[in-house]
């Protein structure tokens, strides 16, 4: 539903949606199996046509940590504005956001959070900086893993809490490599719903038709910054790194080793 509520009923755009959990998902004319069990396969909503997706767990769930547990603020957009204050990579800065483990591409339910890299000078837009990004990190893990199976990426369409605020949306840009665009809808998902019961009603003659007068882009495109993509290049190394290196402390960490 929440591909359809994008206007996505055909290849040719991957979704980076993040609320609670994150989902990095792409539409194919047929099944791929990630044959490492690292990505969801399902039927999408016509005959011929199915949607592959990476699902990470943490993703506005971190923030929502952060602000509630760590900064106690009531306010996200407040939090988010602390990050505009802070250079791309945090100023050395590095978060792992598994708060309750992940999913894609891991498939750890031991895999914990951390900071990486705190010094005295660091203050809280840095963790609110560093939250985000570590946050689209592990988006770009889901993202690789899809590429990996075949399906060639050139263009983002954000939705969910990440399309609601430039720093989550220049964020997904940088990190990802790719450019970033937006659709005008507030609850994809709910919207998607409606665009399937109004099909199956008749009120539309096609999906198609459906999502082409019920789904519209903003015209907001986010562009890779390309002073920042080395930087960001060499910390998701670096967070890629972090994980590997403490896998096998999580699990002893957590009893279960």
């Amino acid at each position: 539903m929440q591909a359809v509520g994008n206007g996505v009923i055909e290849p040719g755009w991957v979704i980076s949606n993040i609320g609670t959990g994150g989902q990095v998902s792409s539409m194919t004319a047929e099944p791929l199996y990630d044959l490492q069990w690292r990505l969801n396969t399902f039927c999408h909503v016509f005959k011929g046509s199915w949607v592959i997706q990476g699902s990470n767990l943490n993703s506005g769930l971190a923030l929502k940590w952060l602000k509630e547990n760590v900064l106690q603020t009531s306010d996200f957009n407040s939090l988010l504005e602390l990050a505009t204050r802070v250079r791309a990579g945090s100023e050395g800065v590095l978060f792992l956001p598994y708060l309750i483990g992940e999913r894609t591409p891991h498939m750890d339910p031991n895999a914990r959070a951390c900071f990486f890299g705190m010094t005295l000078k660091h203050r809280k837009e840095h963790i609110v900086k560093a939250v985000v990004e570590g946050v689209v990190y592990a988006l770009r893990s889901s993202l690789e893993t899809i590429e990996e199976q075949g399906i060639k990426v050139d263009r983002i369409l954000a939705s969910g809490g990440g399309s609601k605020h430039e720093v989550w949306l220049q964020a997904q840009a940088d990190i990802f490599g790719k450019p970033v665009y937006t659709t005008r809808i507030e609850e994809e998902a709910c919207v998607g719903a409606a665009i399937i019961a109004g099909t199956g009603i008749g009120a539309y003659r096609s999906l198609a038709e459906g999502c082409r007068q019920a789904v519209s882009m903003t015209g907001r495109q986010f562009e890779p910054d390309p002073a920042a993509q080395p930087i960001y290049e060499h910390d998701y190394g670096l967070f890629k790194e972090v994980y590997a290196r403490n896998k096998e402390l999580f699990t002893v960490w957590t009893g279960k080793g």
